[in-house]
């Protein structure tokens, strides 16, 4: 990611005009960059929809019991988590850090999976549930204050079919919000009490071209 190869030459002036010469060694020393300021490899960014929070878990027949907004809940997992928690059984009451996938059918949050368990990072424990999703920006509805997301399957992901996401926000964030088509990360806040994701900020990215229909020529993803 980084700019390779020569340093640019050095513009001296002088009384007959502009003068390419090499740059003092000095200069180049000062414009490269030591080992500490490299930056950071990016990433891909893929179409995806979680929740993420802090809290104990303990398994049960139907799946895994979480504590969400005080209030134990019991969710599906998926065969991965399952393999790694009989593995590795959690220890009672000590947080993880949780992600889940989920739906939004009616606007509201349904369908809750556990799709990953880690540990907790820092001494504590982050209880309000926070979501990121990246999609294609679909609709956005001022009037009623909400848009609509659309996660697409990515190349080598297990989803098959889009879906979209009910996300709530107020009449500021939705009127900057990029046009209709744009990829974009919306992150905010779960709010267990009413169901509702409700958006703290919507950055528009490129996200990694998603997966093609069986048959179908692989389709351009707009630059972002």
């Amino acid at each position: 990611m980084g700019a390779g190869g020569a340093p640019k030459a050095f513009i001296s002036a002088d009384t007959d005009g502009m003068t390419d010469l090499p740059p003092p060694a000095a200069e180049v020393a000062a414009a490269t960059p030591a080992p500490h300021q490299k930056k950071r490899r990016k990433y891909p960014i893929h179409f995806h929809a979680s929740l993420r929070w802090d809290s104990p878990l303990r398994v049960v027949p139907s799946g895994v019991e979480l504590h969400l907004g005080g209030t134990a809940i019991t969710v599906g997992v998926t065969e991965q988590v399952r393999r790694t928690l009989q593995e590795q059984p959690p220890e009672l009451g000590r947080p993880s850090t949780v992600l889940l996938w989920f739906r939004t059918p009616e606007g509201y949050v349904q369908e809750l999976e556990l799709a990953k368990v880690t540990p907790t990072q820092g001494p504590e424990a982050a209880s309000k549930p926070q979501f990121s999703v990246g999609a294609r920006l679909k609709a956005v509805n001022r009037d009623e204050g909400f848009l609509i997301a659309e996660v697409e399957p990515n190349k080598r992901g297990a989803l098959t079919e889009p879906f979209e996401v009910h996300i709530w926000a107020a009449l500021d964030l939705l009127e900057r919000l990029p046009k209709v088509g744009r990829t974009v990360v919306v992150t905010g806040e779960y709010r267990p009490q009413s169901g509702r994701l409700v958006a703290a900020r919507c950055k528009p990215v490129h996200i990694a071209a998603p997966k093609s229909p069986a048959g179908a020529p692989p389709q351009p993803v707009p630059q972002e």
